[in-house]
């Protein structure tokens, strides 16, 4: 919510009030106490007295730097600015129009020493720079609004933020204005001027009458700028003279089918695409216009004469037979006059508008051509690929991963990483490089057996086959004692060495290898459990962990230590050795922080401290199995936890996804992926769709029948109308029949049973940005249907009836929408109360999915779905709303948003311009519109 704003009547800084003398100079004088304290090493020592100092005065300004004006309104060079609105000038600092006012404020509010004047540049002869001695610039100086008695009245403070009047917060945004009481006149050229209005002995510039008084010197012009005003009226005096009257004819038209010498009736009445609102008439019968009709297509050439040309088969290709297509659309545009012009009207704004539309196809057909080379040149490639994958692939499964396995190093596995990582991680006894270009050029050899297609005896595998075999089904050597120990310091100590077994001591204390192998597996999985879904970055839920951790972990190793001391102090030592300070819990700390190396922290970290706990090393420091911990305790490395994989399935996995005769194959999905929409191996046709509402073809070059009786609309009125769907289908048939036909008559490969045009009005979509489609493909209407089913029409989650056919339309005849464009116009559903009709209108639906159907059904405000002009004073609106239930809603027109305007409520009462919002009864307009008065 906007913050709100407040209008204070005067801002003067603090040595500005305090000044109330007026000295020989004619300037404000005052007085300012000081004191000050004199700080020595005897103490601290007053002194002050009174400071008399002097403000400046207008005539010491000569101009006003671009910096000091926040804003002009209106605008420099505006050429339709509003008669009606007050013109004003905004100025950065708060008190800047009564900063240097020559007169003491005497605790009221003082004049501001600026003033704004505005006169008719055809009738001042201005420079720009001086308002000199002439009879305009008198007559300029006398008008009422230009009275000094009145300046109190032209400036104020604007402020905006938290707080109250009275008491703002210290964010609150302040600037001063200074506005010219000068009423407009419409359609005239403007000058303003802000000049001062205090000579230099402070006194009034100008008197009443207009006569300058500045010591013989014109007035200085310290800012000025230019601008025009437009039409007479505005929002407000626009909206209210907007009226509905008896809309007539409008919406309806007379069409008269006749031949010579044959009387078919009275004329038939025919609607265009915006209709009236009233009931159809319908004819008596078609009958004999029908049968004239049809014997129209089934003309025929005499024998030996020229060939006749018959009329147009609409429905062609998109029904195999339209002539024995039987009741429905088809037979519609066969037998029905008024449909036949309709499509005959849309075959006309094919052709007049062939060439833009033309280019429309064009530019989105740009890559046809290069698709379709793309195309054949895959399937060329496919067929070739696949004829070499089957002669020259090894039948044996796993040697085809000789030639395959390099690939998997840009194929991604199903859980996101790539197949030759998930096939040589920690859980495989496989590597890398393995399967990599390398090794395939190192142990290459000639093969000379059977392929996947031959028949001869299988070969002997390859090296790397054997290789891969090997590697996969042997286990990883792990040493179970220590690593070979470092060179001997002497003799002495290598006859020790070898005569030592690091295990006997564990084995005195009733420790084995499988014993401790227990112990340490047990602390891994304990600590993999630990870190389970325990989030490094809170520290608090770490140290708790890390503290459950470790009292489990030393329930386990007092198994084996049997609670002696040392096996408390090994996690100090432990946590010294990953880093951290000297803590019972360092250690555990660490294998929660780092999950990836709680194995190796575990074998490598804490069973050596384990180990040198169970020989009881502290105690014996001179025994030769604990004199060099490194070199003589036992020591198990962690298990072979590798597993072998199935090479076999391996290889026929990689078959599946590189196999170029398959539908899956990569070269299919990356050539094809990049055509939208995606093409099949087939020749390409192209199914064209073009972005282009057509009713702007009507506009152009047959306005008539977009709105018949368009001309006789009143002036300021509004008018409530419906779409006409039958027109509408109908001429989206006659303009694909000749856009399809145009198109493939100039060699482009498009689907011929495509519609590329299913836009008339092409309404918004749900998301308010992107144009829709008011039809589907014309393929997919049911041939019995007739012309305006709603099985034609696109449904769109913001129709407020989906069943309906018909949608409103309301049509203005007024400046105002020439004046405004930016007017906000859409329908409220409600009750009409002072309360409804003010509320904010919302029109953007909930971001979740899951909401926007109830969000859809329960709103009360439809924004339009379309808009259009026929004119720049004839401007129509389509709502997703049916006509019929207009008498539930309220038409809302609202001034579109600006700054802040004042205008006169009276002589010399200023007052802040409130937006319009205009509400017109829905029912009143349906009502009027359908003939009921």
């Amino acid at each position: 919510m906007a913050d709100p704003i407040y209008l204070a009547p005067w801002q003067q800084p603090a040595l500005v009030r305090q000044a109330t003398k007026v000295g020989a100079d004619h300037r404000l004088s005052g007085t300012l106490d000081l004191t000050f304290v004199e700080e020595t090493s005897a103490g601290q020592t007053p002194a002050g007295g009174a400071l008399t100092y002097s403000l400046m005065a207008p005539a010491d300004v000569t101009a006003l730097v671009r910096r000091a004006i926040r804003h002009r309104a209106p605008a420099p060079a505006t050429p339709d600015a509003e008669a009606t609105k007050l013109v004003h000038v905004d100025f950065h600092a708060p008190d800047l129009p009564w900063r240097l006012t020559p007169e003491p404020s005497g605790g009221g509010a003082p004049r501001p020493w600026l003033a704004l004047l505005v006169a008719s540049a055809e009738e001042l002869a201005f420079d720009g720079r001086v308002l000199g001695y002439s009879r305009s610039t008198r007559l300029l100086l006398a008008e009422p609004c230009h009275d000094l008695d009145l300046a109190r009245a032209w400036a104020h403070v604007q402020a905006a933020g938290p707080g109250t009047p009275t008491a703002l917060g210290p964010s609150s945004r302040r600037f001063s204005r200074i506005l010219s009481l000068k009423q407009l006149e419409p359609q005239h050229s403007y000058v303003a001027m802000l000049v001062p209005i205090f000579n230099r002995l402070g006194e009034p510039m100008w008197d009443r009458d207009g006569r300058i008084r500045n010591e013989n010197r014109p007035i200085p012009v310290l800012d000025s700028w230019r601008f025009a005003t437009g039409e007479a009226g505005d929002f407000e005096s626009l909206a209210a003279a907007l009226h509905a009257p008896d809309p007539g004819s409008i919406g309806r038209a007379a069409l008269t089918y006749a031949r010579a010498g044959i009387d078919f009736g009275p004329p038939m009445e025919v609607r265009g695409a915006l209709a009236s609102l009233r009931d159809r008439v319908e004819p008596a019968s078609l009958g004999p216009v029908g049968e004239d009709l049809l014997a129209l297509h089934r003309v025929t050439a005499p024998p030996g004469g020229a060939d006749l040309l018959a009329l147009p088969e609409y429905g062609h290709p998109w029904v195999a037979a339209p002539a024995t297509a039987g009741p429905g659309w088809v037979e519609e545009l066969r037998v029905d006059p008024r449909h036949r012009v309709a499509a005959g009207t849309g075959v006309w704004m094919g052709v007049a508008a062939q060439d833009e539309l033309m280019r429309a196809a064009a530019e989105q057909a740009g890559a046809l051509r290069e698709a379709s080379d793309r195309v054949a040149q895959l399937a060329a490639g496919l067929v070739i690929g696949g004829r070499l994958w089957r002669r020259a692939l090894p039948a044996d499964p796993e040697e085809r991963l000789d030639i395959l396995g390099p690939m998997m190093a840009r194929l991604v596995a199903g859980d996101g990483r790539i197949v030759v990582d998930a096939v040589t991680g920690d859980t495989t006894r496989l590597t890398p490089g393995l399967f990599s270009s390398a090794a395939q050029r190192l142990l290459r050899h000639r093969r000379t057996g059977a392929s996947e297609a031959g028949n001869a005896a299988a070969p002997a595998p390859s090296a790397q086959t054997r290789i891969l075999r090997h590697v996969n089904e042997t286990a990883s050597p792990r040493a179970e004692e220590s690593p070979e120990p470092a060179p001997p310091d002497s003799l002495a100590q290598l006859m020790v060495d070898l005569g030592h077994d690091p295990w006997r001591g564990l084995e005195e204390q009733g420790v084995d290898r499988a014993t401790l192998r227990r112990v340490l597996e047990e602390a891994v999985g304990l600590a993999h459990r630990a870190a389970e879904g325990v989030d490094a970055a809170d520290p608090v839920t770490l140290a708790a962990v890390a503290a459950e951790l470790q009292t489990q972990l030393q329930i386990t190793v007092d198994e084996l230590t049997g609670g002696i001391s040392c096996s408390e102090l090994m996690w100090l030592a432990a946590s010294e050795d990953v880093g951290l300070p000297r803590d019972y819990y360092g250690f555990c700390t660490r294998l929660l922080s780092d999950p990836s190396r709680i194995e190796s922290l575990v074998y490598d970290v804490l069973q050596p401290h384990l180990v040198h706990c169970l020989l009881r090393c502290d105690e014996r420091p001179d025994d030769p199995g604990c004199r060099d911990r490194r070199r003589s305790e036992p020591h198990l490395d962690p298990p072979d936890r590798t597993r072998p994989i199935d090479l076999v399935g391996l290889s026929t996995a990689v078959q599946a996804v590189l196999d170029p005769r398959l539908p899956g194959a990569p070269a299919r999905g990356r050539v094809l992926d990049r055509i939208v929409p995606r093409p099949e191996l087939t020749p390409m046709r192209y199914p064209l769709g073009i972005d282009f509402p057509t009713w702007s073809l009507l506009r152009q070059h047959e306005p008539e029948w977009l709105l018949p009786g368009a001309e006789s609309l009143a002036k300021d009125s509004v008018t409530a109308l419906q779409t006409n769907p039958s027109f509408i289908d109908a001429y989206l048939v006659g303009i694909n029949t000749q856009l399809v036909a145009e198109a493939r008559w100039r060699g482009m490969a498009i689907d011929r049973w495509g519609t590329p045009l299913k836009m008339f009005f092409g309404p918004v979509g749900e998301d308010g940005a992107r144009r829709g489609d008011d039809i589907t493909p014309i393929a997919t209407w049911p041939v019995d249907s007739p012309l305006g089913a709603r099985s034609h029409q696109a449904i769109r989650a913001a129709d407020a009836d989906p069943d309906a056919t018909e949608r409103l339309v309301i049509v203005f005849r007024s400046a105002l929408f020439r004046r405004y464009p930016r007017t906000v116009v859409y329908l409220h559903k409600g009750p009409g109360d002072d309360a409804d009709l003010s509320a904010v209108p919302q029109f953007t639906p909930p971001a979740a999915p899951a909401a926007r159907d109830a969000w859809y059904r329960a709103r009360r405000d439809f924004a339009p779905a379309f808009t259009g002009s026929l004119d720049p004073d004839r401007v129509f609106f389509g709502f997703d709303v049916a006509p019929d239930d207009l008498d539930a809603y309220w038409l809302m027109l609202d001034e579109p948003p600006t700054e802040l305007r004042f205008r006169l409520d009276g002589p010399t009462e200023v007052v802040p311009d409130a937006p319009t919002r205009v509400a017109i009864s829905g029912a009143m307009l349906r009502r009027i519109a359908g003939g009921g008065g």
